[in-house]
């Protein structure tokens, strides 16, 4: 296994990438386009090619740009590429988009194993960021990746609105990780701010001209599904550690009783103090929001039904198309 090292400043400390499947001789090379520093990796006898852009930003960012291509001959369906470690300064908001392809990460500052592809953006909130990604070699991976502490954040966007933002994603308190929906048209404006065709020393202005953009309209999408009656502020410190848990749950949602077991209260005391809080019971709450999550996925992404209908907990395809139907009036086979 080879180890390569890079320092970025202001905002990283420190970021290496221990490569986990076998490099090719030679098969590292690294170089400068303008601002832009470039990485090419072959790997496994050239079954495995890696290409990586990065880009620092004045403002205190930094993207990356990864795509990752696989010989057809492959035989492994899945490949875990690196351990990647990061250092910042201070608490940092970092995100990774997929413009295609599907990952698998083993996130060892949060202790989870999460996912995201072209439907589902991977949100942590860290100071050390340590995660294995698990490529699916079926198709081209391409990912992008912005990295920002909180503070630089603020900057940006102001201090009330990376609250709000934060908030929205359940991320107010680091080391934390979500996996969360998002339609890919709002991860394309990240996408194509590194992959424009603008040079010299307008680069750096377009890129970060299109970051802001992609920040804007993610807050936008984020805040405008968030029930504003809700203080989770206020909330008992139960409901909100409950809310945050099933936010992030993927599969079928636990019983109520096995939930009440594991926050040492009734059923019935949970479930009241989740509807003052939130407005509808447990189930209600999540079973509107999954469809939600559904609906989006259906029209903006070519996810299966089965798969999706799997993540949101139906233990068959026709029970969700059944509860989507009852909800909007149609069948999901109409978004496609």
């Amino acid at each position: 296994m080879e180890t390569s090292e890079r320092t970025v400043q202001p905002t990283i400390k420190s970021c290496t990438a221990e490569w986990l499947i076998e490099t090719d001789h030679d098969g590292i090379k690294s170089g400068q386009a303008e601002d832009v520093e470039i990485h090419n990796v072959t790997m496994e006898g050239g079954l495995v090619e890696t290409h990586i852009e990065v880009l620092n930003l004045s403002a205190g960012l930094a993207i990356t740009r990864g795509i990752h291509t696989f010989d057809p001959s492959i035989q492994q369906e899945s490949i875990p590429l690196a351990r990647v470690q990061t250092a910042f300064e201070a608490p940092a908001l970092v995100i990774q988009a997929a413009n295609s392809g599907s990952i698998k990460v083993e996130e060892k500052s949060v202790d989870k194993t999460l996912h995201f592809d072209t439907s589902r953006n991977l949100f942590h909130f860290v100071r050390q960021l340590d995660f294995i990604p698990v490529l699916s070699t079926n198709e081209t991976i391409s990912v992008t990746v912005l990295k920002m502490e909180k503070a630089n954040l603020e900057a940006l966007i102001g201090k009330p609105l990376t609250q709000k933002l934060l908030h929205a994603l359940q991320l107010s308190r680091a080391p934390e990780a979500r996996s969360m929906l998002i339609p890919q048209h709002i991860s394309n404006v990240l996408y194509k701010s590194i992959s424009g065709d603008v040079r010299g020393d307008m680069k750096k202005l377009f890129v970060q001209s299109h970051i802001l953009e992609y920040l804007c309209i993610l807050g936008s999408f984020l805040l405008s599904r968030f029930d504003q009656n809700c203080d989770i502020h206020q909330a008992d410190d139960v409901v909100r550690e409950l809310h945050a848990e099933l936010i992030n749950c993927e599969g079928k949602i636990p019983s109520l009783t096995e939930l009440a077991q594991k926050y040492h209260t009734s059923a019935k005391t949970l479930n009241e103090q989740f509807k003052q809080t939130y407005g509808q019971p447990i189930y209600s709450y999540f079973n509107d929001r999954r469809l939600n999550e559904a609906h989006i996925a259906l029209a903006q992404t070519p996810l299966p039904m089965k798969v999706l209908s799997a993540r949101l907990g139906y233990s068959h395809v026709n029970h969700f198309i059944n509860a989507f139907t009852k909800k909007f009036g149609y069948s999901p086979g109409t978004l496609r």
